[in-house]
């Protein structure tokens, strides 16, 4: 098996892993999951989306998010919860972990707030598996030379 083959089988196995972490999220409108590797595999943080530790999920006090006449994608600002990808990286740094040079693992394209996280933790590779239209990310992304990589798992591929 060549080195292609072997880096696309552990970014499908990590990918399938972040879409587990997805089931813990509290968020009402859209369950996300992502983890941190290092460059070698190891897995060095999770995330989900969700409220900040200690407070209040959504469904409990209300989110913005269940206002029927917002539009995914705006207003973030005002949402109870944190995304998947900026609570992994939170975890890092409370944890002391070094996120420079890793990958990143997500469900869904990283927004733009989660992008800017991405690209200021030092984390050099995103790969996702479901779109999302943020045009602003794949802007930032691309001038801070953060590689993209969109993967489709495949229920054949094996880590090994």
């Amino acid at each position: 098996m060549d080195r292609a083959e072997k880096d696309y089988r552990r970014d499908t196995h990590l990918l399938r892993i972040s879409k587990m972490f997805s089931e813990f999220s509290t968020c009402l409108s859209r369950k996300v999951g992502c983890i941190i590797a290092s460059d070698a595999g190891h897995i060095i943080s999770t995330g989900y989306n969700g409220a900040p530790k200690k407070t209040r999920h959504g469904c409990e006090a209300g989110c913005f998010c269940q206002d029927p006449n917002r539009v995914s994608g705006t207003f973030q600002e005002r949402l109870r919860c944190s995304h998947a990808e900026l609570n992994a990286i939170a975890q890092a740094a409370y944890e002391g972990v070094s996120t420079r040079g890793a990958r990143i693992y997500c469900v869904t394209f990283p927004c733009s707030f989660c992008c800017k996280a991405i690209i200021q933790a030092g984390i050099r590779k995103v790969i996702y598996e479901e779109e999302y239209n943020d045009a602003l990310s794949r802007q930032l992304f691309d001038e801070a030379n953060v590689e993209l990589l969109r993967i489709i798992p495949q229920p054949d591929v094996k880590p090994r």
